[in-house]
């Protein structure tokens, strides 16, 4: 996976598909990151496509709780559950946003 910033700048992939230009960016610096989920755990799990991309990225982050930046995770309101299948390597989210609310994870 590759960052990039969100603006006009945008390149054509080998697929024809245009997409930000790949930046160095310095995730730590974040002061949040949405995550996306197919479903997420009051108890702060997610539950992503399977590939660990995130999982990855977010490895070396300090948790929001320690300066880290805010983990936020976009899902449905009927795709929210108390908990959802995790590994020992899958990175805690903070606060989980539906349509209808913001609901932050006691830790």
């Amino acid at each position: 996976m590759a960052w990039g910033f969100d603006d006009d700048s945008l390149t054509q992939n080998s697929y024809g598909i245009s997409e930000p230009a790949i930046s160095q960016i310095d995730l730590s610096t974040a002061s949040a990151i949405i995550i996306p989920a197919l479903r997420a755990g009051l108890d702060g799990t997610r539950l992503g496509r399977g590939a660990g991309y995130y999982d990855r990225a977010l490895a070396n982050l300090l948790p929001h709780s320690q300066g880290g930046p805010l983990r936020i995770c976009l899902v449905f309101d009927d795709e929210v559950d108390e908990t959802v299948p995790s590994e020992s390597h899958d990175a805690p989210i903070d606060v989980i946003v539906t349509p209808s609310d913001a609901i932050w994870i006691q830790t």
